[in-house]
């Protein structure tokens, strides 16, 4: 269970800080609700307290680490299929809100890109897919937003020069 302060990460949202539980009554059931403000404190959400998966807790340094290890690695592409299964595969695994599964879409489209130019619902998914990765590493490292997208952009690198 999050309490209000907690910074989390969001499936489809990114990382966000709860800013309220509330609870609302629908149809005559009480239901608690963790209110969810983005970074900029721009935007809020609403997520049932009880909905598994789409709210997590941000990654300690051990499991960020295991992240970059594997984008560092040299290898095939983990996620396969052809141009629309291909793409249809990495946005359910984007959607599933786990670091590791985005980590997986994020090599696949780096190894796709170095096959040939990324379509343009392809490369909105890598820009996604690596601003929510590099958020998430700023908060784990301690580092500012601009830090982590350069150290992710050269892990990313050193993948392409192994």
């Amino acid at each position: 269970m999050f309490k209000i302060g907690d910074t989390v990460s969001c499936s489809g949202f990114g990382i966000g800080i709860i800013v309220d539980i509330e609870n609302q009554d629908l149809g005559g059931r009480s239901m608690d609700f963790y209110v969810v403000g983005d970074l900029q404190n721009t935007d809020k959400i609403k997520i049932s307290t009880t909905t598994k998966g789409k709210l997590r807790g941000l990654l300690n340094k051990s499991e960020m680490e295991t992240i970059v290890t594997f984008l560092k690695t040299e290898g095939d592409s983990p996620i396969k299929g052809n141009n629309r299964t291909f793409y249809l595969n990495l946005l359910n695994e984007f959607k599933t809100g786990d670091l590791e599964k985005m980590a997986r879409v994020l090599k696949s489209l780096t190894l796709k890109n170095e096959q040939r130019k990324l379509r343009v619902e392809e490369k909105k998914l890598y820009d996604r897919v690596k601003e929510q990765i590099s958020t998430e590493m700023a908060f784990v490292y301690d580092m500012s937003p601009l830090d982590a997208k350069s150290y992710l952009e050269k892990t990313l690198m050193m993948d392409q020069q192994s």
